[in-house]
């Protein structure tokens, strides 16, 4: 019986414990699993966020931010079209208000990717460029994706002589990832942004790049 109430007695104690791991951790372990789901099966990441949602909002505000971005991340992981930026907006500012550099630059990255899908392409630039100024240099994948994006905007907007030093930048970084498929995108937009230059030879000179890689 002593035995009881003392488990009694401590389990608040544990239980607090727990939680307060959880905040360090941003929050439910669950959260964790769908970041990492969500860079390589975004529907099943959806799937794990849909059955936390009722439960999610019993959580801190710091664990309910997280939520949402990852959210957001795997919506767009899922090439499902941005037709808002509501959600992002609230992350946006809680992230800045409270100067979290961890999450700040994949906030950043994903505003941008919110707001090319809604056609706001000097939003969504200014977001990249936010993003790429407060990346972790060594977090190689984020970059590369970033100045994917950027080039892929410049690209698009005709700017073609701003867009080709920033995909050598993206192939550069997907280089340092190991990351095979990033660098045939890259030397890809490479090659297609010479040739609008009409620099036949330069592009060339990037498609034995290209090949070596798909061997």
């Amino acid at each position: 019986m002593r035995t009881l109430r003392t488990l009694l007695l401590f389990f608040p104690l544990l239980l607090l414990a727990i939680v307060s791991c959880g905040k360090r951790n941003d929050g439910l372990p669950a959260l964790q699993r769908v970041a990492l789901l969500a860079n390589t099966h975004p529907d099943s990441a959806m799937a794990l966020l849909d059955s936390l949602r009722d439960s999610i909002f019993l959580q801190p505000r710091s664990v309910r931010m997280y939520y949402d971005l990852l959210t957001v991340k795997a919506r767009d992981k899922a090439y499902i079209r941005h037709t808002s930026d509501s959600l992002i907006r609230s992350v946006l500012r809680y992230y800045e208000r409270q100067n979290d550099k961890k999450h700040l630059p994949e906030t950043y990255y994903y505003a941008g990717r919110v707001y090319s899908d809604l056609g706001d392409a000097p939003q969504a630039l200014n977001y990249f460029i936010r993003a790429s100024e407060t990346a972790d240099g060594k977090d190689y994948d984020l970059l590369s994706r970033i100045y994917s994006q950027i080039g892929t905007l410049y690209l698009y907007q005709d700017v073609y002589d701003k867009a080709l030093p920033v995909f050598r930048k993206c192939y550069q970084y997907n280089l340092l990832e190991g990351d095979s498929a990033g660098m045939v995108y890259a030397i890809r937009n490479i090659g297609r942004t010479y040739r609008t230059l009409d620099q036949v030879d330069s592009a060339l000179h990037y498609y034995p790049k290209f090949r070596s890689i798909l061997v």
